[in-house]
């Protein structure tokens, strides 16, 4: 398990590209039992305008976040995605 502090600014690089960017938010949904669930981590300075209220949130923009299931593992505070 990890904790919703270890993901925040954590790098995220894929197997193909390299480096994507940094962890700058996450955007959560709330699943069938009532209880939340990441959804998709937000990246680059648009994740952190949306946090400080700057920009409303467009959820799943594929240019600016990353869906939670396409994290394949973590490797010393790396995720790493296709």
């Amino acid at each position: 398990m990890i904790s919703l502090s270890e993901l925040l600014g954590a790098e995220v690089r894929s197997r193909r590209d390299g480096a994507l960017g940094h962890v700058r938010d996450v955007h959560v949904s709330r699943t069938a039992d009532g209880s939340w669930e990441v959804d998709r981590l937000l990246l680059r300075e648009s994740g952190l305008a949306v946090r400080l209220g700057l920009r409303k949130s467009r959820g799943a923009n594929r240019d600016d976040s990353i869906g939670w299931r396409d994290v394949q593992r973590i490797e010393d505070s790396v995720l790493i995605v296709p």
